[in-house]
């Protein structure tokens, strides 16, 4: 049954949005300092202890079994390694506004590939046009004139576009592969596998 959102879940999603939202503005700076890779390890590397002593002190625990260990490693490779790696790569070359435009692509994707991937979701138009709004919302926000120089941002686009389709692919993937697997579970081996595999990259 559906409830009405109290203080502390209103406070949660516009903490989340903040924290969410500035990831752009802060790795923009950041990667002016270090090499793009190496920050995304660093990410993953302060991520993962974090993620872990979290996961213990909700009771989760990593897997105990083969296929546990490899749905982790490619919720690493699609949510992890991929998204940080590129949306670092791409913030040298792109405003770090157009990173927040390109993020926002991500519900529409997930309209348009969950169905493809899981059995219990449908496409509608109603679902396409929600998507579309919610992105319009935040070109506005933005502002739309973070779009004037798109046509000098093209490789960059792309390549920071890759994050919020890999994230979406994993998050679909997550959906199928994961029964079993809690979700600071998951999160833990996101951060693990991400840095395993970002490190010799970086």
């Amino acid at each position: 049954m559906n409830r009405a959102m109290n203080l502390a879940d209103w406070t949660l999603l516009l903490t989340t949005a903040l924290l969410l939202g500035s990831t752009f503005l802060f790795l923009n700076i950041a990667i002016q300092e270090i090499p793009a890779l190496t920050s995304a390890v660093l990410r993953t590397l302060i991520a993962a202890p974090i993620c872990y002593v979290l996961m213990r002190a909700f009771g989760a625990r990593m897997p105990t079994t083969r296929q546990g260990w490899i749905s982790l490693f490619w919720l690493g490779l699609l949510t992890g390694a991929i998204p940080f790696g590129t949306i670092s790569w791409g913030q040298q070359h792109i405003a770090s506004g157009m990173g927040g435009i390109l993020f926002g692509t991500m519900p529409i994707l997930s309209v348009v590939l969950a169905p493809v991937f899981l059995a219990e979701e449908t496409f509608t138009k109603r679902r396409l046009v929600g998507a579309l709004i919610g992105f319009a919302g935040i070109v506005l926000l933005i502002g739309p004139s973070v779009l004037a120089n798109a046509g000098d941002q093209v490789l960059g686009m792309f390549v920071t576009f890759l994050a919020p389709l890999s994230h979406t692919l994993g998050a679909i993937y997550a959906r199928r592969q994961s029964a079993g697997l809690t979700p600071p579970t998951m999160a833990t081996g996101q951060m693990l596998f991400g840095a395993v595999i970002l490190i010799p990259l970086a």
